[in-house]
């Protein structure tokens, strides 16, 4: 095993990382360390995580929320005028908004199109039943 890992092309995989900070915390979002994290080189995306600033605000499950929403569009406005790519989860419901507000790195659950596709499942083997 140890010559499969001396013989990695380790150079490749250095020019090959995407480095991704996370930002977590509403108190994180005003402080100037977050303000300089964003003027480093060296991150390639900026990713606001809604349901953990939720949480850091006193809201347990309240990523959806107003006061929630504001931080996580007024974040990704300051990231992506810095120049650097923001990201945040997004629905097809709210993707339009943040990449109007700048963002260009997302994530997203794939689990609505599991529902999508096994209820399209249930309608065609209820049809073929009839």
């Amino acid at each position: 095993h140890f010559e499969r890992v001396r013989s990695f092309p380790f150079s490749f995989a250095i020019h090959s990382i995407l480095l991704v900070v996370v930002f977590l915390s509403a108190k994180q979002k005003n402080r100037s360390s977050a303000h300089c994290c964003i003027t480093l080189r060296s991150h390639d995306v900026f990713y606001v995580a809604p349901g953990d600033l939720a949480q850091s605000m006193g809201m347990p499950g309240g990523a959806g929320s107003t006061d929630v929403t504001k931080v996580v569009g007024d974040s990704i406005k300051q990231i992506a005028s810095s120049g650097k790519v923001a990201g945040t989860p997004v629905t097809e419901q709210t993707i339009c908004r943040y990449v109007d507000m700048g963002a260009s790195f997302f994530s997203f659950s794939w689990l609505p199109w599991l529902a999508q596709g096994a209820g399209q499942m249930q309608k065609e083997i209820d049809k073929a039943r009839k």
